[in-house]
């Protein structure tokens, strides 16, 4: 008023530029023209320094009556852009996390944006962002150097996942200060030599078992697993010379040497470090090496195996799988497991496979028997002569021994088993076995094993010849039999129902050859036994003549009779008729 002059004060204060005569020193007094339309304060009010001015004053307004700055302003949004960046990080090591859970593959062949398939870390993260409007944004529009896809970009988020679960571990076992260690060697997908370090530990009133981790192996010699272990434990801080109470390994001998083993040389740094030699490995040793000594039973194996590779193939395994769905009708197909030394339980499934799919098992091989193929057909025969009554008892007597072996190698592996428990059970088993030993358990297995319609073991030779005789053979037989036909018609003749007896020449066929030795074995029958109406009659003596000599063999077992003394047993004689059997 001093002035008699007119100011901006938006202008003043707020303009970038302050040009305007509203700025000024002197202000506007050309108070004439102040209300005209076309200058004065009309002109000024629409002037783009005005309008930006008083939006610049509005603000200010605005922030002063929430008490904020704009340094505050500027500290919010990057706040936010941060955690829009943590979130999706997030979501990242997520999909990482559940493809690791999984144990799927992280990466594809090609990742370009016109593959179909682009690997399962990417699709499932397009996935992701057609739910996430953030992770689509980030995804499509942001740089491409920020959106932590890269191989190298995953495995880092992969390691430091891994970290934080190994603190957690290392941080159990500090608070627990008892622990043991469990270590094996293995190969990699590359046959690179890996050793796998496992430690064991009390928490929270429960025996945990964790992973810490692999490390590569030069050498395989007892000092470099030594150093391997040793430096492991010290890189993770723990006190192993004295609260380290255990070692577990396999039974190598460079494992478990006394001399200059591993453990040996682990006990020489940590004194309280007891080495335990693990159960359920010694168990199935064990069972390895007892079967190993068991020529029958090694022999009922390789033909299990063997029965694994002939169905495997393309065409045998389609006609294995149609035959199980027309005989098993609304129930699943089965597999024939493949055989494992390592893994002697998985034999179990096998027995049981092959036990409960027998008749499919049979129905196969003799249709594939009658086939053209030359190959499939001679494996074929094969397979199905060697099924016998032998074979039949060994597959009962094989499920019920390792399937009781397997319950208790299952439980050895549990982590929640103690040293008590796990005597308990291996007495339980023992026990079992000897049970299995007893009269009313081989009544129950012989009886299972003669009431299979394919447990035709000595019969073969006589079941197949009557075939044969009288019109029921399959092909492959009635090609390898023929019927004796006599010269002349004599009264005095007693070829009646008989074989033809072909001559045994080594450069052809042996006399042990089956068109040899089935012959000259029916032949030697009284013809009353080779007539048809004989034929029921004769298997069932011969069956009740089979239960007396395995009662009889299962009675000079369990009498424990030394050699010298059981040929002059008097029910000895009757065990050299192997025939029967």
């Amino acid at each position: 008023m001093s002035k008699d002059a007119a100011f901006c004060f938006a202008c003043r204060h707020f303009a970038h530029l302050k040009n305007s005569v509203f700025t000024s020193e002197n202000g506007y007094s050309n108070w004439k023209k102040a209300t005209s339309k076309d200058s004065g304060f009309s002109v000024h009010s629409r002037a783009d320094t005005h309008v930006n001015a008083m939006i610049a004053w509005s603000e200010f307004k605005r922030m002063a009556k929430k008490n904020t700055t704009v340094l505050g302003m500027m500290g919010d949004e990057n706040q936010k852009q941060v955690i829009e960046n943590q979130k999706y990080i997030k979501t990242l090591a997520e999909t990482l996390l559940l493809t690791a859970t999984q144990n799927i593959s992280q990466r594809g062949h090609d990742e370009s944006e016109n593959s179909k398939n682009r690997g399962n870390f990417l699709e499932i993260l397009d996935l992701v962002s057609k739910h996430d409007a953030l992770v689509k944004k980030r995804l499509c529009q942001g740089p491409k150097n920020a959106k932590y896809t890269s191989k190298s970009t995953q495995n880092e988020i992969l390691e430091c996942l891994a970290e934080m679960v190994r603190e957690e571990i290392i941080k159990e076992v500090k608070e627990s200060e008892h622990f043991s260690i469990l270590a094996d060697e293995t190969k990699d997908i590359q046959k690179k030599e890996q050793l796998s370090l496992v430690v064991r530990y009390y928490y929270n009133g429960v025996v945990q078992e964790s992973f810490l981790e692999y490390q590569n192996l030069e050498h395989l010699d007892a000092v470099s697993l030594t150093e391997k272990i040793i430096s492991c434990l010290e890189k993770y801080g723990l006190e192993y010379k004295e609260n380290l109470v255990g070692q577990g390994y396999d039974g190598a001998a460079v494992m478990s040497g006394r001399c200059s083993g591993v453990q040996t040389r682990v006990k020489e740094v940590a004194k309280h470090a007891f080495y335990v030699h693990c159960r359920a490995h010694c168990l199935n040793l064990v069972i390895v090496d007892s079967v190993k000594n068991v020529p029958e039973a090694a022999c009922f194996f390789t033909l299990l195996e063997r029965l694994y590779t002939f169905m495997s193939g393309s065409y045998v395994h389609i006609k294995w799988m149609d035959v199980q769905k027309e005989m098993f009708s609304g129930v699943p197909p089965r597999e024939l497991p493949r055989l494992s030394d390592t893994r002697w339980a998985c034999r179990y499934a096998a027995c049981r496979n092959l036990m409960d799919r027998l008749p499919a098992v049979i129905r196969v091989l003799d249709e594939i028997s009658d086939e053209a193929n030359p190959q499939r057909a001679v494996d074929a025969r094969g397979l199905r002569s060697q099924m016998d009554f032998n074979f039949i008892g060994l597959l009962a007597v094989f499920r019920k021994v390792i399937g009781e072996t397997k319950i208790l190698s299952e439980m050895l592996q549990s982590t929640n088993v103690d040293l008590t428990k796990a005597a308990d059970l291996t007495e339980t088993l023992r026990q079992t076995l000897e049970d299995y030993r007893k009269e009313e358990s081989f009544n129950d297995l012989w009886s299972w094993t003669t009431a299979m319609p394919y447990s035709s073991g000595s019969l073969a030779g006589a079941c197949k010849s009557s075939s044969r005789i009288h019109g029921a053979a399959p092909a492959y037989l009635s090609d390898l039999l023929d019927p004796h036909m006599a010269p002349r018609n004599l009264r005095s003749s007693t070829s009646t129902y008989c074989l033809h007896q072909p001559r045994a020449k080594p450069s052809t066929m042996g006399d042990r050859a089956f068109q040899a030795v089935t012959p000259r074995l029916w032949n030697a029958l009284p013809e009353t036994l080779r007539a048809p109406q004989a034929v029921e009659a004769y298997t069932v003596t011969i069956i009740q003549k089979a239960q007396q000599r395995m009662r009889f063999l299962h009675v000079i077992r369990k009498l424990n009779l030394p050699k010298e003394l059981q040929s002059h047993h008097p029910v000895c004689p009757l065990l050299s008729h192997d025939r029967l059997l």
